[in-house]
């Protein structure tokens, strides 16, 4: 059966939280690592990213589940 699930963590620069995060993360087998999509929640300007926006994600790290009907545009 496939997956009907997408797992985002949302992360930025500069923050300690989210380098202990991927840290952590870095310690998973390969199949776990490959079941989380790390994303930005700021754009280079420094504005929230479109997805971040569509989640409604504010800080970080973040982690959503979205069901595959949601697709990163």
């Amino acid at each position: 059966m496939m997956k009907q699930y997408h797992l985002y963590v949302f992360t930025q620069d500069a923050c300690p939280p989210c380098a202990r995060l991927k840290n952590y993360v870095d310690t998973l087998a390969e199949e776990e690592k490959a079941e989380l999509d790390f994303v930005p929640l700021k754009t280079a300007s420094g504005q929230r990213t479109a997805l971040a926006e569509e989640l409604a994600v504010e800080l970080t790290p973040t982690l959503v589940v979205t069901h595959e009907t949601i697709s990163c545009e």
